[in-house]
């Protein structure tokens, strides 16, 4: 198979991928990417900032950095307010002293 063959081939098939990625976008759109701070956050579940915080290092609540600030996705806070109960045990995600 030539070179040029060969090239023809693979922009086939990456032709096909962005086609089917497109068409799957299309179907189930991106989930919404709102971000707010930890201080919002907290205000949005009624917690302390040191809880939330205590919820980030147990690995409870995901947060993205971006220019050195610790970020909420909405989506997190969806997901946090609709539990019962703590998403972290009590004494749980503190540093050791």
């Amino acid at each position: 198979m030539t070179p040029e063959a060969r090239l023809i081939e693979a922009l086939d098939g990456f032709a096909r991928a962005l086609s089917d990625y497109l068409a799957a976008q299309r179907r189930d759109p991106a989930p919404d990417h709102e971000l707010v701070t930890l201080a919002a956050a907290a205000r949005r579940l009624s917690v302390a900032r040191s809880t939330l915080n205590r919820w980030v290092t147990a690995g409870a609540l995901a947060t993205v950095v971006m220019d050195g600030r610790r970020w909420v996705p909405s989506s997190e806070l969806d997901r946090i307010a609709g539990r019962t109960s703590s998403p972290v045990a009590p004494g749980k995600g503190r540093a050791e002293r």
